[in-house]
């Protein structure tokens, strides 16, 4: 059987199955069960809300949680900015080894504000972005988070690498 309707009519109704299909696909949040990798001397640039409520003493309200795997002793350093004037974002970085949220943060800073961690050991860490508690509550913005892996010394048997 053939349509009746103009081709015109046909492609419009096309092109919106196809829109309404790809707004039905599933969104990679950055949660903990989902976390976005962050590569050693990466950089990322995502956007994050106050939206979720960890354990105490961690924070409180991350909206982008991101895994960090080291496959040796570092130093690590990461600098973290706004991109949007009115968006104040805070770092948190953990140890995976705990429930994502749910332990202390090695590490947490502001915008623009370098961090660094010392001697973290060969292993996976968490690291949250959230608003920072002198933003205004419920805000949201961009963010653009780097780190640079600075590798330890590895002690041999024989001495030092």
């Amino acid at each position: 059987m053939r349509s009746t309707r103009p081709p015109t009519t046909r492609a419009a109704i096309i092109v919106l199955s196809a829109l309404v299909g790809l707004a039905s696909l599933p969104v990679r949040a950055q949660t903990c069960a989902n976390p976005m990798l962050l590569l050693p001397d990466g950089s990322v640039t995502s956007f994050t809300c106050g939206a979720e409520n960890f354990i105490p003493p961690a924070l409180s309200g991350p909206g982008a949680v991101l895994r960090l795997a080291l496959d040796h002793p570092a130093a690590v350093h990461f600098t973290l900015a706004g991109i949007e004037p009115q968006f104040d974002p805070a770092l948190c970085v953990m140890d995976a080894a705990n429930a994502c949220g749910a332990g202390p943060c090695l590490a947490t800073d502001g915008a623009l504000t370098p961090t660094t961690l010392d001697n973290l050991p060969a292993g996976a860490y968490w690291v949250i972005v959230t608003a920072s508690p002198s933003s205004a509550a419920g805000s949201c913005g961009m963010f653009s988070l780097m780190n640079q892996v600075v590798p330890g010394d590895t002690i041999l048997a024989n001495g030092f690498d």
